[in-house]
């Protein structure tokens, strides 16, 4: 296993719902899954197989599966890649608005007053989640990404042989209480360069990107920074500003780097890039 990238496509059991802030009564969902999110659900399941302290991991264990990438919907076996057509924000062809209509739904619920385990007063709200399938065609959706393990220095190659394998149960993303968030490992395959999981269009940054030098056009927005997921306590930091998915390279990018948390950062060394 020693230093691997491997693509990882994900088997949704329930719904899904990535949370990307309130707006009002309605609690909307991202349309893909951030490098950030899969690293909580990954460290939180290999910890719980090892016996980890969640609340006091070592930085060994916080780092191992960091070098991961967003994940990105799956349909008729074509993965849907991050891209900006008229400055709308599309998955594949599909522009934002279509793909939040073919593939989303929203489910009512009313806050409880856990004290009484009664309904508070006028608190009734939405959640948005993603769908197992598209709503017309009934096509599955499934979900797809890439991971780097570096074990050179770890002593856990027989333990995530065993752990990442078709059929390991992930929880990710939130609202798991009211049924969503669990996905199986459908398909695990090891890459025989970094390269094989990326954009074809080498010109576009499937991850968010941190520098701002290394972006021709694109959106920015603003993210709190998250010492751990949302699988743990959250430590927020100061509001960062951020490139999203999508955004055009700059003759300025690197040809080195560093994927964490499905961000790109600068790095020193020259050390994995992934696009």
């Amino acid at each position: 296993m020693a230093k691997k990238w491997y693509e990882v496509t994900l088997k949704p059991l329930q719904p899904l719902h990535i949370g990307s802030g309130n707006y009002g009564v309605v609690n909307p969902t991202r349309i893909f899954i951030p490098g950030w999110t899969m690293w909580g659900a990954l460290t939180a399941a290999f910890g719980k197989h090892m016996g980890w302290n969640k609340n006091d991991l070592s930085k060994d264990q916080n780092e191992l599966f960091e070098q991961v990438s967003n994940f990105y919907p799956v349909i008729d076996s074509k993965i849907l890649f991050p891209n900006f057509k008229n400055g709308e924000f599309c998955l594949g062809e599909y522009s934002e608005k279509v793909f939040r209509y073919y593939a989303t739904e929203t489910f009512a619920s009313t806050a409880i007053n856990a004290s009484t385990q009664t309904a508070k007063d006028k608190m009734l709200y939405e959640i948005e989640y993603l769908l197992p399938v598209l709503k017309d065609k009934k096509k599955k959706i499934f979900w797809q990404g890439s991971l780097f393990v570096d074990l050179d220095q770890s002593k856990l190659e027989e333990f995530l042989k065993e752990f990442l394998r078709r059929g390991e149960i992930l929880y990710i993303g939130g609202e798991r209480s009211k049924g969503f968030g669990m996905m199986e490992i459908e398909m695990i395959t090891e890459l025989e360069k970094r390269e094989d999981w990326s954009n074809p269009n080498r010109k576009i940054f499937t991850n968010f990107v941190k520098d701002s030098e290394w972006i021709e056009y694109g959106k920015a927005t603003y993210i709190a920074e998250i010492e751990k997921s949302d699988s743990y306590d959250l430590t927020l930091k100061k509001l960062t500003k951020i490139y999203l998915p999508g955004c055009r390279k700059s003759p300025k990018t690197p040809a080195n780097g560093r994927l964490i948390k499905g961000v790109l950062v600068k790095c020193k060394l020259d050390d994995i890039f992934q696009n």
